[in-house]
């Protein structure tokens, strides 16, 4: 009988600490994250992974999302992205709600085409550069052709490179293979998003903000023609056709670029899988592609200006 009672005993005792530490208030609670972000509805992180309760290990918690329409999160500390926007989420002890610690959490597709320009005064020319961000953690870079002013300038090539990137809170990591690493800034206002930081141009690096780019939406469809003329008077028969995301450039009935487009403000962004990658500016009637640098062949260089105007107009 003594043996029996002591097994029980020893059962009560340990389950009276197991309650008491459930009970027990921590000191203090720490995230070990300076941001979340979710690509989309339906994406789930685990917050309790990254947290700790000092003093009270076991210690249970309470957890609580500032705008579940936006974050859901379970009493597991599971978070579920709802919808675009930004939500704070709070954790805190259940037996002291005094002691907590919060994080915030951003919804949305961070992936795509981000563009900047910036005229360099040391260069006598502006800088134009692309990121492509993926959803399997890799992207590609592109630094337009520049004609540089000063003495001993000149025509410069377009730069192009790749490579891998992770994001921790706001921060995106680049590594890639010939420019090296670097970070950029990520934001969301007013659902814009934009990456900002000193951006390597295949020089000095230089502080750059990139603003993330629109889809097409199928109103823009249709093929664009119009006239050009090279340096040496040369004239040359352009046309420029869009389909849903696809673009396709021919000068003089031979293709000279083809690939993928997308909106940045009031321009547009062609992004070649073949031949030369280029930019125009692009009117709110979407019935007019005008650029100053539309490449005559695959190079690119030296391009030409060149007013397209949408057929049927």
């Amino acid at each position: 009988m003594k043996r029996v009672f002591l097994i029980l005993l020893c059962m009560l005792l340990t389950a009276a600490l197991l309650t008491s530490c459930g009970k027990a208030a921590p000191t203090a609670i720490t995230i070990a994250s300076d941001g979340i972000l979710l690509r989309g509805a339906g994406d789930t992180t685990d917050l309790s992974a990254r947290i700790t309760a000092e003093g009270a290990a076991h210690a249970a918690l309470v957890f609580q999302s500032s705008d579940p329409a936006v974050v859901d999160v379970n009493d597991a500390g599971v978070l579920t992205a709802k919808a675009n926007g930004s939500a704070t989420v709070t954790v805190s002890a259940a037996a002291d709600k005094d002691v907590f610690a919060s994080v915030d959490v951003l919804v949305f597709d961070y992936t795509g085409v981000y563009t900047a320009q910036k005229y360099i005064d040391a260069m006598g020319c502006d800088i134009r550069v692309r990121l492509s961000l993926e959803a399997d953690g890799t992207f590609s870079y592109y630094r337009y052709p520049m004609v540089v002013a000063l003495d001993g300038g000149g025509q410069m090539p377009p730069l192009s490179d790749s490579g891998s990137f992770t994001i921790s809170g706001s921060k995106v990591a680049f590594t890639a293979q010939t420019l090296g690493e670097y970070t950029l800034d990520l934001h969301l206002a007013d659902g814009a998003a934009t990456m900002e930081g000193k951006v390597p141009t295949g020089g000095a690096p230089t502080q750059m903000q990139l603003m993330q780019n629109t889809a097409a939406d199928g109103s823009e469809n249709g093929t664009y023609s119009g006239t050009g003329e090279t340096e040496r008077g040369e004239q040359l028969s352009l046309a420029l056709t869009l389909t849903d995301g696809a673009y396709t450039l021919t000068a003089n009935a031979d293709v000279v670029s083809k690939g993928s487009f997308t909106f940045a403000a009031d321009g547009v962004e062609f992004a070649a899988d073949e031949g030369a990658s280029f930019s125009a500016m692009y009117d709110a009637s979407r019935a007019v592609v005008e650029g100053t640098a539309v490449p005559i062949d695959a190079q690119g260089l030296p391009g030409v200006a060149v007013t397209l105007t949408k057929e049927g107009q």
